[in-house]
């Protein structure tokens, strides 16, 4: 998609598919604009997509440990 559309639209458009339900995840959806363009970055680097899916899955593996332990509590 980055190669059609540009880096600043492919990352923008990256952050608003996580938005969130309401005003609540403001900086969710934030962070993961600002993560569209790290990621986006790496894909310019590299010329390749595996180092942005890679940094993807460790994020998401992350987050759901926090999640997990938040639900623990």
């Amino acid at each position: 998609m980055q190669p059609a559309v540009g880096y600043v639209v492919t990352s923008v458009l990256f952050g608003v598919v996580h938005l969130g339900r309401d005003r609540r995840y403001l900086l969710w959806t934030a962070f993961a604009i600002v993560l569209g363009f790290v990621l986006g970055g790496i894909v310019r680097q590299t010329g390749s997509l595996l180092g942005a899916i890679l940094a993807h899955c460790l994020i998401n593996f992350i987050n759901l440990i926090r999640i997990g332990r938040l639900r623990a509590q």
